[in-house]
């Protein structure tokens, strides 16, 4: 993004992120089996030595924006302009940015033993996170000097916003150590695309009304990464690893003697190191520009530029390292079964997540039921912004076929969809809690021979252990005779 502006950022954010992050735990999908390591994706007897989604993307993610500025931003989306009408100035009230993406270009899982223990995989994944924190003032700018009460405001423009977007290639190894054990680690390597991040400390809004100026004063620092814009195809598209970086998963499931599934997973602990050579960094302490601003208008241009003069000043070169969205995450689950045959299931997960690096703590319930190949599910989740999202899954899945799709956020999805279908005609209404959407779907299959159980094997294993179940034995002192 060449404009500075945070809310343009902001904008363009919210309509393109967009999908889940809990329906599809405990599912044994290809998707689940990456995302969560110590998940099995394979049945003896059943599925075919291989899977793979043949590049047919896998797309997860979410977003959300809430706030005053609701209506205020949907407006500038869909009708061009800001709708300034409830957006309150003088209070210190923020509104605020959450958006997560994801897209499994490639996945390939080898099942590996005919014991059922051991499972390798393959992925090309690529990644959009994104934070944001914005005042009213901010948003208010755009409908004139009427909005605001007095000609002088103090820290009204200390805002903060950060993305960044990167390709993750990588492996991952799944075992089932003991009958109620499994372990999965999932290794990637990263390659950086992009990285925005902007964080105002201070900042003084003055109003010259008589002129239509406005005069912004602004101390804070402007980091920039990239991909530069010479270099081969392979280096343009981000997989030259300009900007390199390492990730590591790790799960652990356990089953008890109750029936009930515990998983713990440490997801996505990595860095990404964003080159000198394309990387920026602009400190700018109490520097000042002139904004025409009149009773009603100002324009998003003239803010802009004038924005990037500032946060652009003192830019200079020099690499830098950030963190990437590392999360851990702790589930139980219990599959309940209604019939003699077991065509009917029903299978509530209760997920709770806490983001590492930020103030991101969530708890979700996932309540799917499935009759035969069919499963249908709900969704809901609560965050610590008191955020609360309902959603559903539609999933068919046999041993070698599965396809999803669906949302975490029915309500808020069917609504931003509603606004845009009008488009320039869109009507601001009181807004809810938040506003996005939330969109998923996946698809992959299984090929390849017939997995065959130790009892029906054609070849039968010594029982030898890999490399993660026999790490589990030291540490556990496991009884070499098991």
């Amino acid at each position: 993004m060449k404009k500075v502006l945070l809310v343009s950022c902001l904008l363009i954010l919210t309509i393109k992120a967009f999908s889940q992050r809990f329906a599809q735990y405990n599912t044994g999908t290809l998707y689940d089996a990456f995302e969560n390591p110590s998940q099995r994706s394979f049945i003896p007897d059943s599925s075919r030595q291989f899977a793979s989604n043949f590049f047919v993307p896998n797309l997860s993610g979410n977003a959300f924006f809430s706030g005053e500025g609701q209506s205020a931003v949907k407006s500038r989306i869909f009708s061009g302009f800001y709708n300034i009408t409830g957006v309150s100035t003088g209070n210190n009230r923020y509104n605020y940015l959450n958006a997560n993406a994801g897209n499994y270009i490639l996945m390939l899982k080898i099942y590996t033993n005919p014991t059922g223990n051991r499972e390798l995989g393959f992925f090309w994944k690529t990644n959009f996170e994104a934070r944001g924190i914005i005042t009213n003032e901010t948003l208010a700018l755009f409908g004139g000097t009427n909005n605001f009460n007095t000609t002088t405001y103090n820290n009204a423009f200390n805002d903060r916003y950060f993305s960044q977007a990167y390709h993750q290639l990588g492996v991952s190894f799944r075992e089932q150590v003991t009958p109620k054990v499994a372990l999965g680690v999932k290794v990637s390597l990263l390659s950086g695309i992009n990285y925005q991040k902007y964080s105002i400390f201070n900042s003084q809004l003055y109003f010259d009304v008589p002129n239509s100026l406005a005069t912004l004063t602004l101390s804070g620092v402007n980091y920039k990464g990239g991909l530069g814009n010479n270099g081969s195809t392979i280096e343009q598209i981000g997989l030259g690893f300009t900007n390199p970086g390492a990730a590591v998963s790790i799960g652990a499931s356990y089953k008890n003697d109750k029936g009930y599934n515990f998983q713990f997973n440490l997801k996505d602990l990595g860095f990404i190191h964003w080159a000198g050579n394309t990387s920026k960094i602009s400190t700018f302490n109490g520097d000042t520009a002139q904004i025409e601003v009149s009773q009603n208008y100002a324009s998003e241009n003239t803010v802009s530029n004038k924005l990037n003069g500032i946060t652009s000043a003192s830019q200079i070169t020099g690499n830098f390292t950030t963190a990437i969205n590392g999360v851990a995450e702790v589930s139980v689950n219990r599959n309940y079964w209604f019939d003699y045959n077991r065509l009917i299931k029903f299978s509530p997960t209760v997920v709770i997540s806490k983001q590492l690096f930020y103030n991101g703590l969530t708890g979700a319930l996932v309540a799917p039921v499935q009759y035969d190949k069919y499963t249908v599910s709900l969704t809901s989740f609560y965050n610590d912004l008191k955020i609360f999202g309902l959603g559903g899954q539609f999933m068919i899945k046999t041993p070698n076929t599965e396809f999803f799709i669906g949302s975490d956020a029915i309500y808020q999805s069917a609504h931003f969809l509603q606004d845009a279908i009008q488009g320039s005609n869109y009507v601001a209404t009181i807004p809810g809690r938040y506003s996005g959407a939330s969109f998923y779907i996946g698809f992959s299959l299984k090929f390849g021979n017939l997995i065959e159980s130790p009892m029906n094997a054609s070849y039968v294993p010594n029982g030898e252990k890999g490399f993660l179940g026999k790490l589990y034995d030291k540490i556990f002192k496991k009884d070499k005779n098991y």
